[in-house]
């Protein structure tokens, strides 16, 4: 199946979908539709004649369209891929079972039917039933299916509304892919990871050895089946607040983490932040990344310059560690918000370092507005301009500038970069975070007096 076949199966399951529950997550209740015949054309985990005959049991159900004992054949399936994968019940998991019933088959939990009719269903049925996605040596279906499913998401989706945040930004993930390099070798992580579909766009055909950690269960299911059809095979999914508490023997050379915006967290005896942000950045200094590892952490503009006693205190050690690489600004990145965009890039691999590279990409570069997804797409050029800077540590006026530790020390630990840019000759604009940041600044000198 080519891509645009793959897309348009997707649709169709989307519309069918529409018909029969209402749903603003089509696209992932299509991928668990998708997922389930791929993993039965290909007998994906069975290790025994039991599971055998299990995945033939589930086959016959798409051929029949049997909808009434369709959920009960299911689930041994998704229970015996949880254990080849080692998954502690990620796809046959409760929530995962129930979006199956539902969609699938027309029952909720307790087994009561639904309003639309049983042909609906079948259709639904039919429809996958019809496919053939048996891997063979002549084509790649599940990397297909994946490429396919992503290319919706990102058309269709702007937010994740298992875990109700957004979605991360393409352009970010994509950005994220240049600055990281993820090779074969590296062992990545991303303990935010929702459905998965950042870690796909910046691990690629490298395929590292993959940790996810995701609060919701049916997002960590997702991220499992793109993986899984995607030819993963060396997979930990978690489910879990990571930002609150340490999960045990989570450790990657390579660090990816959107965080949820602006919310707050769980305070415990081992995370004494309730900012979100900066219950990540701890987390990310002291406990996930290992000693040669590299990091991108996603911020708002307010955890680089507020003057919250937390706040600063975890700058100082950010800074005074020597463990930034670089701080990104970009134009407004999330849907629907009209703050900047940074990356914190944070490494261990040279640390302690003395200067630390500022960008301000807010400006110089433009990205291309898409407005029918209120979002923005970065341009090959800016993604290009961007990682050469940091790579280069390269000094360009109006753009990047490297700075010494002591002045950033001097500006209480600021690290909002247009602190340390200075603006072309024949720019007077000025942005909301310099503006914030002189406020502060102000504020500090009146508590002084």
């Amino acid at each position: 199946m080519k891509n645009e076949d793959c897309k348009k199966l997707i649709y169709e399951l989307m519309d069918r979908l529409q018909s029969v529950i209402y749903s603003r997550n089509r696209a992932f209740g299509a991928l668990r539709l998708i997922f389930l015949k791929y993993a039965l054309d290909n007998y994906i985990g069975a290790t025994s004649k039991e599971d055998m005959q299990q995945c033939v049991r589930a086959q016959k159900m798409f051929a029949l369209r049997d909808i009434d004992n369709g959920i009960d054949t299911i689930i041994p399936v998704l229970q015996y891929i949880d254990k080849a994968y080692g998954f502690e019940n990620i796809l046959s998991c409760t929530d995962n079972i129930d979006e199956y019933a539902r969609e699938l088959f027309g029952i909720d939990r307790f087994r009561q039917k639904k309003n639309a009719s049983e042909e609906r269903f079948r259709s639904l049925m039919e429809l996958v039933g019809s496919y053939d996605f048996e891997e063979r040596n002549d084509q790649t279906i599940g990397k297909n299916l994946v490429d396919a499913m992503i290319d919706v998401i990102g058309s269709t989706f702007e937010r994740n509304s298992f875990s109700g945040e957004n979605v991360t930004n393409f352009s970010v993930s994509t950005l994220a892919k240049e600055l990281l390099r993820v090779e074969q070798t590296d062992d990545f992580v991303d303990f935010t990871s929702g459905t998965g579909v950042s870690t796909l766009l910046i691990t690629g055909d490298a395929q590292p050895s993959i940790s996810n950690v995701e609060i919701q269960g049916t997002s960590a299911a997702a991220s499992a089946m793109l993986y899984i059809m995607y030819g993963y095979s060396k997979i930990r999914i978690a489910i879990g607040d990571s930002i609150s508490n340490r999960i045990p023997d989570l450790q990657g050379n390579k660090l990816f983490v959107d965080p949820p915006l602006m919310s707050r967290v769980e305070k415990t005896d081992t995370n004494r932040y309730t900012d979100s942000s900066l219950a990540v950045l701890n987390r990310v200094m002291n406990d996930y990344l290992t000693t040669d590892g590299e990091a991108i952490v996603v911020l708002p503009s307010s955890a680089l310059f507020q003057a919250k006693k937390q706040t600063v205190e975890l700058r100082k050690e950010l800074v005074e560690r020597g463990l930034i690489k670089a701080v990104i600004a970009l134009p407004p990145m999330w849907y629907a918000a009209s703050v900047n965009t940074n990356l914190l890039m944070i490494s261990k691999k040279d640390a302690p370092r003395s200067e630390v590279l500022f960008i301000d990409a807010t400006k110089d570069v433009k990205g291309s507005g898409n407005k029918s997804r209120q979002a923005t797409v970065l341009s090959t050029e800016a993604i290009g301009k961007i990682c050469k800077a940091v790579e280069l540590q390269e000094m360009i006026p109006g753009f990047s500038c490297l700075t010494h530790l002591e002045m950033i020390q001097k500006n209480d630990y600021n690290l909002v970069p247009t602190t340390y840019i200075s603006a072309p000759a024949d720019e007077d604009t000025i942005t909301m975070e310099e503006v914030n940041a002189k406020l502060e600044a102000l504020y500090r000198q009146l508590m002084e007096k």
